[in-house]
């Protein structure tokens, strides 16, 4: 699910003040309170371990941020995250399927 322990690569979630770091831990805490129901999907894992592991584009922090800031539920900051990485997923798959027919185009030529 989301890293418990051990060693992994990457992972440095910044300054406790900071939004990632703020993030994780809220998601974290969300994840565990809705261990075991509906709501514990693997979209929310996946989400929390990509947080743990690669640092996210800026516009993402942005919004989160300013979520932190305006006392947002854990549960609509979940919502909220879920939503820009897999904005960010679909928006990332179009560019590379761009590049690649561009790329076949090019050898057909």
């Amino acid at each position: 699910m989301y890293h418990g322990g051990g060693k992994t690569v990457g992972g440095q979630l910044g300054r406790p003040s900071g939004a990632r770091f703020r993030t994780y831990e809220r998601l974290k805490r969300h994840a565990d309170a809705i261990k075991g129901t509906l709501f514990d999907t693997p979209q929310l894992a996946k989400t929390i371990e990509e947080i743990y592991r690669f640092p996210a584009a800026p516009i993402r922090h942005r919004h989160a941020d300013r979520q932190l800031r305006s006392g947002v539920s854990d549960e609509k900051l979940a919502e909220l995250v879920i939503a820009l990485r897999d904005d960010d997923a679909c928006a990332s798959f179009t560019r590379k399927s761009k590049r690649t027919n561009r790329k076949s185009s090019a050898r057909s030529a």
